[in-house]
Parts: C-alpha cells; structure tokens; sequence
C-alpha cells in the first residue's frame, strides 16, 4: 500500500512539473510573439526585481513549514497561523524592497501601473509558496500539486484573452498573473482557515524558529538564482529592452 502510495505521489509530482512548464513555455511563446522582442524584455525586465527579493524575503519557508510541521514541534493549528503571520510581514518587506530597488533602477521605459501591478503580486506567490509547504508537511502531495500547476495554467488561459484577445500587452499579461496567482491562493487560504481555524497570533518563539529554520534554505535558492537575474538587472543599464527579448 505503502510503495503504491509513493508511486501515485512520485507520478503525480512529475505530471505536475511537466504541466507546468508546458504553460510556462506557453506563457513565453504567447508574450514573444504578441509584444515582440521590445515588450517581451519589457516584461523580462519588469519580473527580475521581485523575484530576486522573493527568494530572499520568503525566508525559506515553504521548507521550513514542511520541517516544522513533519516534526510537529509545536502545535499545528499555532504553526500554520504563525507561517501566515510571516506572510504579511515578508510580504510587507518584500513589496518595499522591490518599490526601492525600482527607484535606484529608475528605467524610464517601466510605466507606473505596471511596477504597481507586479507589486501586487508578490504578496500572492509568497503566500502559495507557503501554502504548498504546509500541504507537503502534511503529507498531501496531490494538494501540492495542484498549487503548482494551476496557477501557472491558469495564468496561460487568461493571458491568451488578455494579451491574444483582447491585446492589453503588458498591462494585460500582468494581470492575467495577478489574477492567477491571487485567485488560487485565497481558494486554499479558505480551506486552510477552515482546516486550522486560522488567528492573527504574534507567537514568538514559533516565528523565530521559523525564521531560523528556513533562512539557509532561502540564501541557498537566491544564490542560484542571483547569476542569472543579475545578468538581467545589468541588462537594463547596458542594452536596450528588445535585446533582453531576445
């Protein structure tokens, strides 16, 4: 029953992943082509900032939460209301960090609505990350799953009809990632609430255990990732937007 188990989660990890990004390729070839090179790099440009920030700020909880709440160190309901707790406060940090690093950038092609728009959004893919830590702590991996993928599909389908149908460009595509993201995170923040009964509960001792537990976790994801997106940042000094589209 056991090894049945672990090859229906094992299956459905791997279809999630492969799901994913299928829609994510969908997602880059939609956008290329519809705002060509210049508004694909645009959109490029626009996305480095907070993704930088949220690999540091999200602290590594969605890791930590799996270990906390696998190791049951402290009470379940607390814990789950203590990791969203730590979800505005990163998400607060994180918001402010990426506004600042948009004004040292100063790049004048990033229209106010749009930096506005992928602020917003921040607070939302923290809070899946999140979310989807708690599910794999406690062993649903099918719920995990979902929180991987649908978002990203999702996000496909109303950027074919914001951006391909209704030809928004980029204020379109941003919304249809907001919309998406936003959209799935409060569906599972309704069924955790009403899982845990969730309190806006400043408990010390678990947010520093938190905190403590998932900080070497996320120094590691942003030292990956830090490569890659630096490369994009210095782009926006030194090229011209339709050069970071291609």
């Amino acid at each position: 029953m056991a090894k049945r188990s672990l090859i229906r989660d094992v299956s459905g990890v791997l279809c999630s992943n492969i799901l994913a990004m299928a829609s994510t390729l969908g997602i880059s070839i939609l956008l290329s082509r519809i705002l060509g090179p210049r508004g694909y790099g645009l959109y490029t440009s626009l996305y480095v900032v907070p993704q930088v920030v949220m690999g540091l700020v999200q602290l590594g909880m969605g890791r930590s939460a799996v270990f906390h709440l696998g190791h049951k160190k402290f009470d379940e309901s607390q814990t789950v209301s203590s990791i969203y707790v730590m979800l505005l406060m990163t998400s607060t940090v994180g918001i402010i960090v990426s506004a600042i690093a948009y004004v040292i950038l100063n790049n004048p092609l990033l229209e106010m609505n749009w930096i506005l728009l992928t602020l917003c959004i921040i607070p939302f893919e923290l809070g899946n990350i999140y979310t989807s830590g708690i599910f794999i702590g406690k062993e649903d991996i099918q719920t995990s799953n979902k929180i991987y993928w649908i978002p990203v599909t999702l996000n496909l389908i109303l950027t074919a009809i914001t951006v391909g149908i209704f030809r928004m460009g980029i204020t379109g595509a941003l919304i249809a990632n907001l919309l998406a993201t936003a959209t799935l995170f409060f569906v599972f923040l309704l069924r955790i609430h009403h899982q845990y009964a969730l309190r806006w509960h400043f408990d010390g001792e678990i947010l520093k255990s938190l905190a403590s537990k998932g900080f070497g976790f996320a120094l590691a994801f942003v030292m990956l990732q830090l490569n890659y997106k630096m490369d994009i940042l210095l782009l926006q000094k030194l090229a011209k937007p339709s050069e970071i589209g291609y």
